[in-house]
């Protein structure tokens, strides 16, 4: 499983995202994969757990893009946030990137 996010010409590096997202106070978890793009070859798609009493909606979405805009080149921000319950991790606690990857894509997860 590829752990860089292929993007036309340049890659992305998801845990470099993931720290930023990470220092969000409004973030408990943060995990970023490539889904399938027809322009850019894979979008950068962010799944967040967000902590405990914020409710997701289009604001906090919004402002966790914006922090990354804030301290990343821009072809490193995230296309798409999706937010999530839980993040898929591997029998000794790791992030399971392949399987959330495949769940994302099992769901068809767009921008609508």
């Amino acid at each position: 499983m590829n752990t860089v996010v292929g993007r036309a010409v340049t890659n992305v590096y998801p845990r470099e995202v993931e720290d930023v997202l990470l220092d969000h106070p409004l973030v408990r978890e943060a995990a970023v994969v490539g889904l399938p793009d027809p322009t850019w070859v894979e979008a950068v798609t962010a799944v967040v757990v967000l902590s405990p009493g914020v409710e997701p909606d289009e604001s906090v979405r919004d402002e966790l893009t914006s922090h990354v805009a804030q301290r990343l080149a821009a072809y490193k921000k995230p296309r798409l946030v999706v937010f999530s319950e839980t993040i898929p991790k591997t029998a000794v606690g790791k992030l399971d990137r392949k399987r959330l990857r495949a769940d994302l894509e099992s769901r068809a997860v767009t921008e609508a």
